[in-house]
């Protein structure tokens, strides 16, 4: 098996998509539940995590969460190749 270089595209089946689908749903509820739960421990701590392993605010990776399960939701369906 080779891995997928950035320029290819990749196929992913509509069961994956879900399974991608409901990983980054569950990453923004747990960002959101820190945020309204943690306090101002949890929400420097969260603060802290994400800045550390993607450079951004919590809401920023949230944004990004949500915007990558558009894509998933509103992307056009892979054509037949028979």
């Amino acid at each position: 098996m080779t891995l997928r270089q950035p320029h290819e595209d990749a196929i992913v089946t509509a069961e994956e998509i879900a399974f991608i689908r409901r990983a980054l749903l569950a990453c923004s509820h747990a960002l959101d539940w820190i945020d309204e739960n943690g306090g101002p421990q949890g929400q420097a701590l969260l603060a802290e995590a994400t800045r550390a392993t993607s450079g951004n605010t919590p809401g920023h990776v949230g944004y990004d969460a949500c915007l990558a399960i558009d894509y998933l939701d509103f992307t056009t369906p892979a054509r037949r190749t028979r």
